[in-house]
């Protein structure tokens, strides 16, 4: 009988040290790959994609939809997945493709409007983004996006709303993402602007709000 405790301890010993592995191994495969060869690839399977997209301007970003026009995962690629975001008309305005290395711990995410792409690489820790292959700054776990190069806020989501989510530039309120659960009607809008952005705003608002967008219907 002790035998055999002893046996069942040992393997469950060495299950748990399996385990610990084949995490350490998805670990590591994410630090040690070339990521900028997985964003080209990424970059390249929007192409097409990309091609039907509608001019994304500051009138259509309020018209954007948080309902998916499309959603699919890549063939012989279960890691990576393709969506688009479309207006309230049904336009498609933002295709993204994301790529998880370890159960959304650790994964990569390309945004692209019709002329811009911002590409996140997602960690524990935090999340940096760029925009059109700029360094921007790297999005924290409170939701704070700070500069890349003097580590000020540049922009601000409050990810503890309940029916909505508060995005600053700066420290000025520009608008709000509304929470996917909340939302009532069948089509809801996606985000709630308080006054005209100017381009910076514009596009560190979008920033925080695909990375927000994406991680919510994929979590």
């Amino acid at each position: 009988m002790r035998i055999l405790v002893f046996g069942l301890l040992a393997i469950g010993a060495v299950g748990f040290i399996v385990v610990q592995l084949l995490s350490f191994g998805k670990f590591m495969r994410y630090r040690s790959r070339d990521t900028e060869n997985d964003e080209q690839d990424l970059n390249e399977i929007l192409v097409d994609l990309r091609k039907t997209l509608v001019p994304f301007t500051e009138a259509e970003l309020e018209t954007l939809s948080l309902r998916q026009g499309l959603r699919q995962t890549v063939a012989g690629r279960e890691d990576t997945t393709l969506g688009i975001y479309e207006s309230i008309y049904h336009e498609p305005l933002v295709a993204f493709a994301y790529r998880d290395y370890d159960l959304g711990s650790n994964a990569l995410l390309v945004a692209q409007t019709a002329s811009l792409t911002w590409v996140y690489k997602i960690a524990n820790k935090y999340t940096t983004v760029s925009i059109n292959g700029r360094p921007v700054g790297k999005i924290n776990h409170d939701g704070t996006l700070v500069s890349s190069e003097s580590n000020r806020k540049l922009a601000e989501i409050d990810l503890m709303g309940r029916e909505n989510y508060p995005v600053a530039v700066g420290e000025r309120p520009v608008g709000h993402i509304v929470h996917q659960h909340a939302a009532s009607s069948v089509n809801p809008r996606a985000v709630q602007l308080y006054h005209a952005l100017e381009q910076d705003e514009h596009e560190l608002f979008l920033a925080l709000a695909f990375l927000s967008l994406v991680q919510g219907e994929l979590s």
